[in-house]
C-alpha cells in the first residue's frame, strides 16, 4: 500500500527498535528482547499479522498488529492488538493505511468484522476510528491479574 511519501509493509525484525520507539510514544516502555521475541511469533503465526509504515527516508513512523479471534460464542474476527503512530505524523493518513492494511488481511482470511479497543482516555483516537468507519459498540471493564506458577 503506497501513499506519495509513506510505505505499508509486512513488518520485519530489523523493524525491532523503530517498534519500540513507537510504544514508549504511546506510553508502553518496552525492551526490545521482548519485543523480538514476540514479533518472531507473530510473523510465524498466519492468524497474525504486523503492518509499519515506512516514510521516504525508510524510518518506520508506525505499526498495526492485527490478529484473529476465536470464541465459542461468536463467528471469527479480527481483532486490532496495536495501532501506533509517530506523533509528528499524527492526522496525515498514515493510520488510516495501516487500518486499511488490517481490514485487507483480515478479508483475506475471511472475517467478517474487525474490532478493537481503545482506552477511554484516548479521545483524539475515539475521533479518528469513528472517522474510518468504527463505531463504538460499549464500555466495558477490563480486570487483569498477574498468576504465578
Amino acid at each position: 500500500m503506497k501513499d506519495k511519501q509513506v510505505l505499508v509493509r509486512s513488518a520485519q525484525l530489523q523493524d525491532i527498535a523503530d517498534i519500540c520507539r513507537l510504544c514508549g510514544q504511546l506510553g508502553y516502555p518496552v525492551e526490545e528482547s521482548g519485543v523480538a521475541s514476540r514479533l518472531k511469533t507473530i510473523l510465524a503465526d498466519v492468524e497474525q499479522a504486523v503492518f509499519v509504515a515506512v516514510n521516504q527516508n525508510g524510518g518506520v513512523i508506525g505499526w498495526v498488529h492485527v490478529l484473529q479471534v476465536l470464541y465459542l460464542e461468536t463467528e471469527p474476527f479480527a481483532e486490532i492488538g496495536g495501532l501506533i503512530v509517530e506523533e509528528t505524523f499524527r492526522g496525515q493518513g498514515t493510520g488510516k493505511m495501516l487500518m486499511q492494511a488490517a481490514e485487507e488481511w483480515a478479508i483475506k482470511n475471511t472475517l467478517l468484522d474487525i474490532r478493537l479497543r481503545s482506552n477511554s482516555i484516548r479521545e483524539n483516537a475515539h475521533v479518528f476510528y469513528k472517522a474510518i468507519g468504527y463505531q463504538h459498540v460499549k464500555t466495558q471493564f477490563t480486570f487483569h491479574k498477574r498468576i504465578t506458577g
